[in-house]
């Protein structure tokens, strides 16, 4: 028996979960209250060779924002336009895909959500990466090779979020690759789209009780070679209770460095209350972002 499309023959895991946040940010002189929330659907089924189909959709609303009189809704659907493949460790994706970038941009500890308040100059190097879109009509492929993982990206027409016409308009194309060297994970990029490219190195170190994390990346993108360079040190407290440092320099036209501070702690029961701060050495500026998030 069938109802409303959905046969009893279907065999598929099913997955539901939400998330959401409410986040008090300022900066400067102007102060919002930023509420956002959203729920998220994974499909997937097993064929009987073993190779898994799997897809995924959301749906959300964005932030809202309350700036006195004012208030803007980013409500969105999304999702469902793309289908992963995977079989022996390997997952292939096709539909909309995304190309590995940022490679090397480390240092950023803030959520978004804390940054929409201050509109600072930089909101931690939004522009470094190589032009254009990178989440479009393409094709992914990610793979386990021995203790490493790697990713290629490529997208063959950046006018498009769903299939989309092959070789129909510019093509955007990424590897990323991770490995572990002993006691460090070694993190290696490069973005192209065929004008413009971008490089970068990370590696991550066990230190103490936390983790430290450095970067260097180097992109032809912007309209003077961009380097940026950047660390981050995340470190427990307590049980329930986390802190993270972070510093970020980039130069191109003009030198910005960046320093923040988060600081979370866990309530029980997926929620927890959080305390963020960043700063921005060009405008003198600061993000100040206080607030609670939670998971169902």
């Amino acid at each position: 028996m069938a109802v409303a499309g959905f046969s009893s023959a279907a065999s598929a895991d099913v997955a539901v979960s939400g998330s959401g946040s409410v986040t008090l940010a300022s900066g400067g002189s102007q102060t919002d209250v930023i509420l956002a929330s959203g729920v998220a659907f994974a499909l997937s089924t097993t064929t009987a060779n073993g190779m898994t189909i799997s897809t995924s959709g959301s749906v959300s609303n964005g932030s809202d924002q309350y700036v006195g009189a004012n208030t803007t809704n980013g409500a969105a659907a999304g999702g469902f336009s793309a289908v992963a493949f995977g079989v022996g460790g390997s997952t292939i994706t096709v539909g909309k895909v995304e190309v590995p970038n940022g490679h090397g941009s480390v240092g950023g500890v803030v959520s978004d959500m804390t940054k929409q308040a201050g509109g600072s100059p930089d909101s931690d190097n939004a522009g470094f990466g190589v032009n254009g879109t990178l989440e479009a009509a393409g094709l992914s492929l990610s793979t386990a090779i021995g203790g490493a993982s790697l990713t290629l990206g490529y997208v063959y027409d950046t006018s498009k979020t769903d299939a989309g016409d092959i070789g129909a308009g510019d093509n955007v194309m990424g590897v990323a690759a991770s490995m572990p060297m002993g006691s460090v994970t070694l993190g290696l990029g490069y973005t192209t789209d065929g004008t413009q490219t971008e490089t970068g190195a990370s590696a991550a170190l066990a230190l103490g009780n936390g983790t430290l994390t450095v970067g260097y990346g180097q992109t032809t993108a912007s309209a003077a070679n961009e380097t940026v360079m950047g660390t981050t040190y995340a470190t427990s407290l307590d049980a329930d209770t986390t802190v993270t440092v972070g510093y970020k320099n980039t130069k191109a036209a003009e030198s910005e460095t960046i320093m923040g501070l988060a600081l979370s702690r866990s309530l029980g029961g997926g929620a927890s209350v959080f305390l963020e701060a960043e700063n921005y050495s060009q405008s003198g500026a600061t993000d100040i972002g206080i607030g609670t998030s939670f998971a169902f």
